[in-house]
């Protein structure tokens, strides 16, 4: 069974590149900020830091919704 468990490493890595900000350069929105898979996590089944992207509540809830980044 595949864990929905992103690793600690992984995690922190993710957090270090984002500077544990939104990577969305025009996000103005505080904290905090959430893991998002770019490629969904239910298509790949896996954790790659190169398929992860730090993002704020907001921005999160506009790629959940299907609106995209802004």
């Amino acid at each position: 069974m595949v864990s929905r468990h992103v690793p600690a490493h992984i995690k922190r890595a993710l957090f270090e590149e984002a500077g544990a900000r939104c990577a969305v350069p025009t996000c103005r929105h505080p904290l905090p900020v959430e893991m998002e898979h770019i490629f969904e996590w239910s298509e790949t089944q896996e954790h790659d830091f190169y398929n992860m992207i730090i993002l704020c509540a907001n921005c999160h809830g506009n790629v959940t919704r299907g609106l995209g980044i802004t």
